[in-house]
């Protein structure tokens, strides 16, 4: 029979979407050829064919719902007699059925039972003449136990939290009666690190208190111990700089012992003001300390920027170390050349004399020590190279130079080029039998100056030649060129008058352009 023309497919699609099985749980109606007649979800139960736009009935196992493929796969497999077509799976059930599945890894309870409408009892014809559907519902079994596991898992959490909060009570508790020990302690361990300042429980009236107050009073005592230390230190290094104590190897100014010293190649400096005395005449002993000091603060920090050590201050002079190589000496004196321009023009803008300097500077193997007695000993530099620079900071007032360099300086450069160089002169010092050449570095004298020396540098590098050769008319024809553009060239001035002298009196024997000083 027919269960009711008046029934719409559509009303019994509505029916199944109304119910609410679980919180997630599907139902759907098919036959038992597996074409699906209405279900619960928004996927439609036919199809339509792209080709021909025919209508076509949606079998469950093309279903695109997961819940309804693989519950279709299920059935199959597991009503599925042997050797028989999986089609005719579904006519095995009779009854209805409860069976459990997994999709993605997820419980699935699975409940089956046929809707069935006969003309008669008669089995074969239930099949052909009657509704013979299968009503299908699938549950996940998160949906029942939800509750549950929500229930249990705030038991759990509370449980947690009781657990947590009894150890921390516990451990309050525990802790109590040794928490000032304890922060006594950790006090202790911050003095170490050299932090003074605790908050320590001093208001307390038991044992614990005396024993903070004590604790916090031998902080304080401690700490302006060391603070006098640091400024002993402090004062100790403006005598003996920790650039020293380093040279020597040494880590404080205590570990020094008399005797102790060192052998290494350095390159020295002296520097020294033109016209000091006559600066110096014009001003009270007050003034004259207050201006050295103010000069002097001025080259310090430049020579310890280029890694030097200043070995002492000789009056108005300085005499430093460069360690490190001979382009931190020369790039130092260059950077304090234009360091005192600037400090020059502050000068005059107090109505005050301009400060020239000469510097000299060579390299050589050092012996850096102490010596003294036992009341008294200081460090200091012994070697040859100390005289032979001392030697040539004397020559830039001869040859009106701001910054002469030894030959062993100049060898030892990185990148000469980099530098405005001219040969100066072939000198013999007082005292010693083998020349040396001087060579003047002129990248810090003030930008006229500069620009007059570059562009006479070739003329003078010329007669300089014709000169050692003996060729002195020659000489003096360039020497001439050099004044015509820079006239106030000292070096080539007393180059003219030299000229000049050998070729009335002639030359001595052996000369080979060399010039003997006969001062130190």
């Amino acid at each position: 029979g027919v269960l009711g023309t008046d029934i719409f497919l559509s009303q019994i699609r509505d029916f199944l979407t109304g119910l609410k099985i679980g919180k997630t749980g599907k139902t759907f109606i098919m036959e038992r050829t597996g074409m699906i007649v209405a279900s619960s979800t928004e996927e439609q139960p036919y199809i339509i064919n792209p080709e021909n736009k025919e209508v076509q009935r949606l079998d469950a196992l093309h279903s695109k719902i997961p819940a309804i493929n693989q519950s279709m796969e299920y059935l199959i497999e597991h009503f599925k007699k042997a050797n028989e077509k999986p089609e005719f799976a579904l006519y095995n059930i009779n009854s209805s059925v409860h069976m459990e599945f997994e999709l993605n890894g997820e419980k699935q309870y699975l409940q089956v039972k046929p809707l069935e409408s006969t003309q008669d009892n008669s089995h074969t014809k239930n099949y052909l003449e009657g509704i013979d559907w299968l009503i299908v519902v699938i549950i996940p079994e998160s949906d029942f136990m939800e509750h549950i596991n929500a229930a249990t898992r705030v038991t759990i959490f509370l449980c947690f939290a009781a657990l947590v909060m009894a150890i921390i009570i516990s451990l309050l508790i525990s802790k109590w009666p040794v928490m000032p020990i304890l922060r006594l302690n950790a006090a202790a361990q911050k003095l170490m690190d050299g932090k003074w300042e605790q908050d320590l429980p001093v208001e307390r009236s038991d044992e614990i208190g005396n024993l903070a107050r004590s604790f916090k009073s031998m902080a304080m005592q401690l700490k302006k111990v060391f603070e006098d230390l640091e400024k002993v230190n402090q004062a100790y290094e403006r005598f003996v700089p920790k650039e020293f104590l380093k040279l020597l190897d040494k880590q404080s100014v205590l570990e020094i012992n008399l005797g102790d010293q060192v052998e290494k190649e350095m390159t020295v400096l002296f520097l020294d003001v033109r016209g000091f005395t006559s600066i110096s005449e014009k001003m009270t002993p007050q003034d004259n300390f207050e201006f050295i000091n103010s000069y002097l603060g001025q080259m310090e920090p430049v020579i310890y920027e280029y890694n030097g050590v200043i070995d002492k201050y000789i009056g108005d002079a300085i005499m430093a170390l460069f360690p490190t190589n001979a382009d931190d000496a020369v790039a130092g004196s260059v950077a304090m050349l234009k360091t005192l321009h600037r400090y020059n023009i502050t000068l005059r803008n107090k109505g005050q004399d301009a400060i020239k300097i000469g510097i000299g500077l060579h390299t050589g193997k050092l012996m850096l020590g102490t010596i003294g007695g036992l009341t008294r000993m200081e460090g200091t530099v012994i070697s040859d190279a100390v005289n032979l620079a001392s030697r040539i900071e004397g020559m830039t007032k001869q040859y009106g130079a701001s910054l002469l360099i030894s030959e062993v300086t100049y060898s030892n450069l990185t990148n000469a080029s980099q530098y405005l160089i001219r040969d100066i002169d072939k000198v013999r010092v007082k005292g010693k039998s083998k020349p040396i050449t001087v060579y003047e570095v002129f990248d810090g004298d003030l930008p006229e100056i500069m620009e007059l020396k570059q562009k006479t540098l070739a003329d003078f590098k010329q007669a300089i030649a014709l000169y050692r050769c003996k060729e002195f008319s020659q000489a003096l024809e360039y020497f001439y060129k050099v004044l015509e553009i820079y006239t106030d060239d000292k070096a080539t001035q007393n180059y003219v008058i030299r000229c000049k002298r050998y070729q009335e009196f002639g030359v001595p024997d052996n000369w080979a352009g060399v010039e003997v000083l006969q001062t130190k």
